[in-house]
């Protein structure tokens, strides 16, 4: 690995930087969650990118039916919903290590575990292992 990502907006250039080289083309961008995912609307799909600090260690305790030692991402059922309106296919997400992984949209909703958090909010959490690592930054 040879940087970390700083910011959240320093990620998402730099992921938008390197799909627009794979002739991924942004239309439009939809800052939610106080602005730490974006929707963006492009072509050939609209995504989801979402910036974490670190991975949901616990993921592997909490849902014992994973391996204990597994761990998982989660997203709010909120910002979901919004994904999904606005016709999201897959999921980016940027961990402040630099390491980028995907998945697509109905394929988190399928395996991943609805929980209400210590906040009140409904999310939606699903093991690391089943995201594709894209790249590095």
């Amino acid at each position: 690995m040879d940087e970390v990502v700083i910011t959240i907006e320093a990620g998402y250039r730099r992921v938008l930087t390197i799909l627009e080289k794979q002739g991924y083309r942004v239309r439009a961008v939809f800052p939610i969650n106080f602005s730490r995912y974006i929707i963006v609307q492009g072509k050939p799909e609209n995504i989801l990118i979402t910036f974490k600090t670190d991975v949901f260690r616990s993921f592997g305790v909490m849902f014992k039916h994973f391996r204990s030692h597994c761990v998982g991402d989660s997203i709010n059922c909120e910002d979901l919903k919004k994904s999904i309106q606005f016709n999201v296919t897959k999921i980016y997400t940027i961990f402040s290590n630099g390491c980028v992984y995907s998945i697509p949209i109905n394929k988190f909703l399928i395996y991943s575990e609805k929980w209400v958090n210590n906040e009140g909010k409904e999310v939606r959490s699903i093991p690391i292992r089943l995201y594709k690592k894209e790249f590095q930054l």
